[in-house]
C-alpha cells in the first residue's frame, strides 16, 4: 500500500469533525479532528460519508466498506475481533 495516492473528506458529524482517509480502493482511517481539514475526496470517501450520515440518522446498522487499516500485528488482531461484535452489543 505504500506510495498509493490518498484521499480525504472531512465533515461535521454529531460526534465532531470526522476525517475519512482512503486509498482509491479502501478506507485506511477515520479520525477525529478539531476543525475541518483541507480535503481531497474521491468516490469512496463520499460513500463513507453517506454511510456514516445514515448511521447517525439511525437509518443504518451495518457498513459495507472495504477496509485496510494500518497498525501493528496486535492492533490488526484487535480490529479483526472488534468487527465481529454485533450492532448494539458490548463484549
Amino acid at each position: 500500500m505504500k506510495n498509493q495516492q490518498h484521499f480525504n473528506l472531512c465533515f461535521e458529524s454529531p460526534v465532531g469533525f470526522l476525517n475519512i482517509i482512503s486509498t482509491q480502493e479502501a478506507v485506511k482511517e477515520l479520525r477525529f479532528e478539531e476543525t475541518i481539514q483541507p480535503q481531497h475526496p474521491n468516490a469512496l470517501t463520499e460513500v463513507v460519508k453517506k454511510q456514516l450520515s445514515e448511521y447517525f440518522a439511525k437509518k443504518r446498522k451495518n457498513f459495507d466498506l472495504p477496509l485496510v487499516p494500518e497498525g501493528t500485528p496486535f492492533q490488526e488482531k484487535v480490529w479483526e475481533q472488534l468487527l465481529k461484535i454485533p450492532f448494539g452489543q458490548t463484549m
